[in-house]
């Protein structure tokens, strides 16, 4: 957890210096947006959460329940 915490606070500063720089340099901002373009294009998959899809094959309890009465029987 440290590490991460350390990792996240690194690339936090670097990208502040990125953006400094983008600010004071167009030059520089121009390269910046023809790199990082193609990781902007690209579509995010969501994630489908198990339980998304399982709530589909879910008995009807009640359902079972006017079908079998209170007892199960």
């Amino acid at each position: 957890m440290r590490n991460e915490k350390r990792l996240i606070n690194l690339l936090t500063k670097l990208v502040k210096l990125l953006n400094d720089e983008s600010d004071r340099n167009p030059a520089f901002a121009s390269e910046l947006d023809g790199l990082l373009a193609p990781i902007a294009n690209t579509s995010v998959r969501r994630k489908v959460h198990k339980t998304e899809a399982d709530a589909q094959n879910l008995p009807d309890i009640y359902r079972e329940f006017s079908n079998r009465g209170r007892f199960g029987v």
